[in-house]
């Protein structure tokens, strides 16, 4: 902040603009953050390390449970990969708009260092998963459509959510240096890839199965499964209702 203060003061014309003054703090907080970054997200990794060795395991055991691959994300008919013997194999290919999703993704946490930045990458993947829920449910979307799908996403992209990939602590860093991503768009973009990070780090296969991870739900099978809920599945589940009613549109995000 003392940076960017001294960097608008030496060089007034960069505060004319909402958007120039959006340009200049990019642009501090990459050379800042280029610097300290290692040193810094090695803190979150410690802070976090429980809570991502949970959820990277809830992942391979989900992974590992076929009945869980959701063939709604994935393009028809699959790639044909040729493998080491020469022959050909059946590979699932997400969705074009996942694809972009998961690329998007995927560079946020590989090849950028600051958080305003990986921010922006975050929202312009989760624009890109909201145009797949809308083909797919041809409705806007909103948080208890969203949130399922966003959950099947992480399943099937081991790039994105891998071993070691320290996804947990990656959006507890966004979050931390951006005050929550504040009140707009953003703030219901970094809420959802949080709810969904705890949906799956709430996935217990043995004890049954993990409607969680389910794209459509039938409505009078859920009520009926609502009365049977323990008390901490009730209240994980309030965290979820807290944007029940809210709704976001691609327009949303790219206003």
């Amino acid at each position: 902040a003392h940076v960017l203060g001294a960097t608008l003061q030496c060089f007034p014309s960069l505060a004319s603009t909402p958007e120039a003054v959006s340009s200049c703090t990019l642009a501090v907080e990459r050379i800042i953050y280029d610097d300290i970054h290692a040193m810094v997200f090695g803190e979150f990794q410690r802070a976090f390390k429980d809570a991502d060795a949970a959820f990277a395991d809830n992942l391979t055991d989900i992974r590992r449970e076929q009945k869980y691959h959701s063939t709604a994300l994935l393009q028809l008919p699959y790639s044909q990969q040729e493998d080491a013997n020469g022959k050909h194999s059946h590979h699932p290919v997400l969705a074009e708009d996942l694809q972009k999703a998961e690329t998007t993704l995927v560079t946020m946490m590989q090849e950028t260092s600051s958080p305003l930045v990986k921010l922006v990458l975050l929202c312009d993947g989760f624009r890109s998963i909201c145009c797949f829920a809308e083909k797919l449910h041809q409705s806007a979307s909103n948080a208890d459509m969203l949130i399922p799908i966003l959950c099947a996403f992480l399943v099937e992209c081991p790039r994105l959510c891998g071993a070691g990939s320290d996804f947990v602590a990656e959006i507890a860093f966004i979050s931390f240096f951006t005050n929550g991503g504040g009140k707009g768009v953003e703030g219901y973009v970094l809420t959802t890839f949080q709810v969904a990070v705890q949906v799956i780090a709430a996935v217990d296969l043995p004890s049954g199965h993990a409607k969680e991870l389910e794209l459509f739900i039938n409505d009078d099978e859920s009520e009926a499964a609502d009365e049977t809920e323990d008390d901490e599945e009730d209240e994980f589940f309030d965290v979820v209702c807290v944007h029940k009613d809210t709704s976001v549109s691609v327009a949303d995000l790219t206003a």
